[in-house]
């Protein structure tokens, strides 16, 4: 059995919260496949979101093209962050929050991506090991979950993929991939 010619990128972002009511640290890796003959199409629709958003009409700071968007960048806008990242200001807007939000919910669900994510409690980890975890752990825990699933996902469709941990860009804004999968079946 041959594997199918389309393959798979999985992009991942991780991120350390606090959760449940005492506040207890988390860390969640979570990420966007997309298979690749969707991804120029994809690229337009986000480059579209960033135009609506970075209007230059109310004089904010455009961000560059290649510019990641942020969950926690566009939820918390700290004036350190802006500080460092001037065409952050935007999101001192809560309307700019949900056209970010909302803008990309309708990308993936307009382009049905399969979304994976896993969460680590790192008081848990601690505890049910009796060593202790520190965010390293939490993070590696959540990322090989991720690595499972996308390995069964690949699996699945008789694909092969890669997996491309939190957006790197250079200064032309091409992106790189860090590591490939790839996934071979038994027949083979």
């Amino acid at each position: 059995m041959k594997l199918a010619d389309q393959s798979y990128t999985l992009y991942l972002d991780e991120s350390k919260m606090r959760i449940g009511n005492k506040g207890e640290d988390a860390y969640c890796v979570a990420g966007i496949i997309i298979q690749s003959v969707q991804i120029q199409q994809i690229r337009k629709r986000l480059k579209q979101l960033k135009q609506e958003i970075w209007h230059t009409s109310d004089g904010f700071v455009p961000a560059p093209a290649f510019r990641s968007i942020h969950q926690a960048e566009v939820r918390n806008p700290s004036p350190k962050n802006i500080d460092h990242h001037p065409y952050m200001q935007v999101f001192r807007s809560r309307s700019n929050q949900n056209k970010a939000i909302n803008g990309i919910g309708r990308i993936i669900a307009d382009f049905e991506l399969p979304v994976l994510g896993a969460i680590v409690n790192e008081k848990s980890l601690q505890h049910d090991y009796g060593a202790h975890q520190d965010s390293y752990t939490a993070y590696y825990t959540s990322l090989r979950v991720i690595i499972e699933d996308f390995s069964h996902f690949l699996v699945n469709h008789q694909s092969h993929g890669k997996i491309m941990f939190e957006s790197r860009a250079n200064a032309k804004g091409n992106l790189s991939p860090q590591f490939t999968i790839q996934v071979q079946h038994p027949d083979d």
